[in-house]
């Protein structure tokens, strides 16, 4: 088995556990009624894959995936615009909703834009790899970032940690091992490692607390019997 295969190895079961990952989210937030996907994070995975798949596409191959993931994309937006209004009613006028959304979507799409443009505009390919190891760290920050926010596990869960966990973990070795990569990429692939562990201890604690939490209800209502 060579390297270019290992990478692609590595690289599809990177990309599986994520695909679970997004599954996962959806289905949670249906089931909680809320959004699993922090919208800058959905705002800024809809930019980078709408410009993959129709203004710079790298190859027909990859301008189908990234169409793939577009579908995952519309549907996170689809959840905030259906459940974010109660959360964001608790800090914002409600009338601020939706153009606080189009303002997010807006500046997303035009700093990816502008990133591709300024910095790789001789190697696209470049630009995407540097787009996805920013966005996977980012997104991994704001994972945590909207569990402390929320302190609870609304459109969230174990599963999801882990598997989110799992596929930045084979993203990280296909990377690290068998591609040339700048300091600023080797310090997005070390950063979504390590806020993707924290995220699974939070959402893993958590858990077991809501566990213990059912546990003694249980006793009480069995002693009151």
């Amino acid at each position: 088995m060579n390297n270019l295969n290992i990478f692609n190895f590595l690289l599809l079961t990177g990309v599986g556990f994520g695909v679970i990952t997004y599954i996962l989210i959806i289905r949670q937030s249906f089931k909680d009624k809320t959004f699993g996907m922090p919208i800058i994070m959905a705002c800024a995975n809809l930019s980078g894959d709408f410009i993959c798949s129709f203004i710079y596409p790298p190859g027909p191959l990859e301008k189908y995936i990234n169409m793939f993931w577009l579908l995952f994309d519309i549907t996170f937006i689809f959840l905030y615009l259906r459940y974010g209004k109660h959360e964001f009613f608790k800090k914002l006028p409600k009338q601020l909703f939706y153009p606080h959304f189009i303002l997010i979507l807006v500046f997303s799409y035009f700093t990816t834009i502008c990133v591709v443009d300024s910095f790789f505009r001789e190697s696209y390919s470049n630009a995407f790899k540097f787009i996805g190891l920013a966005d996977n760290f980012i997104m991994s920050i704001m994972f945590c970032s909207m569990f402390l926010r929320r302190n609870n596990l609304e459109g969230q869960s174990v599963y999801i940690a882990f598997f989110k966990l799992l596929g930045s973990l084979c993203i990280a070795i296909a990377f690290c091992s068998f591609t040339q990569m700048s300091s600023i990429l080797y310090l997005c692939v070390i950063g979504f490692c390590v806020f993707d562990f924290i995220y699974f201890v939070l959402v893993y604690q958590e858990s077991q607390n809501l566990v213990l939490v059912y546990q003694e209800s249980q006793k009480e209502d069995f002693i009151l019997k």
